[in-house]
């Protein structure tokens, strides 16, 4: 298992996180999808992924994605192929480094370990820009609220009444624009995303 990687998802974003989660909740044709997409644009001049246009072709295969699902999910796929392409991981270790992580389904980490071993070779870092520029194009955490809320309605009546968490997010990019993410989690999803985060900053305090 490679250390610089480890590292790297250690020290990962909060917005990464949030991205996993809206990977974990979809089918392998959609993953792959945005893997794809996300593959192509690190390829091309300026690395930024086209949401709407990845959000049609998603729509296409039926999922119901919104263009802030499709964000979050492209952020935390760009961060994690970035830190591969980075720290020159194979596919064989990049799997490895996702299990070890416990932030990432079975079917997401077939799926990205499956493109990363497809077109690993061809990610050099002189094509992602430098180093610098790379760790700069991550979104910074501004603020981070959280709000309790009771399920009123819903598709399946045994879900009415169920408690959830909302979560806000307000990140700034390295441009200095700020933008607010707003994504939904179930009681122990938020209590297992708490977790992770007491983790992390247990890992920052012994730097």
């Amino acid at each position: 298992m490679s250390a610089s990687m480890v590292l790297q998802l250690q020290h990962s974003p909060y917005e990464f996180l949030a991205g996993a989660e809206v990977l974990n909740k979809c089918p392998g044709n959609i993953i792959n999808e945005i893997c794809q997409a996300v593959i192509s644009e690190l390829h091309a001049p300026i690395d930024e992924v086209c949401v709407t246009a990845i959000c049609q072709k998603c729509h296409q295969l039926g999922s119901k994605l919104t263009s802030t699902d499709i964000q979050m999910a492209s952020s935390a796929l760009q961060f994690l192929f970035r830190s591969s392409a980075k720290t020159g991981v194979t596919a064989e270790e990049l799997v490895k480094n996702l299990k070890w992580s416990m932030s990432w389904s079975d079917v997401a980490i077939s799926v990205i370990g499956s493109v990363w071993d497809e077109h690993s070779g061809q990610i050099k870092m002189h094509s992602l820009r430098d180093c610098v520029q790379c760790e700069t194009s991550v979104s910074k955490l501004i603020d981070l609220q959280w709000k309790l809320g009771i399920a009123m309605a819903s598709d399946s009546c045994r879900n009415l009444g169920a408690p959830y968490v909302t979560v806000i997010l307000k990140l700034a990019d390295s441009s200095g624009k700020v933008k607010q993410m707003i994504f939904e989690m179930s009681i122990p999803k938020f209590t297992d995303f708490s977790r992770r985060l007491g983790e992390m900053a247990t890992v920052m305090e012994t730097m």
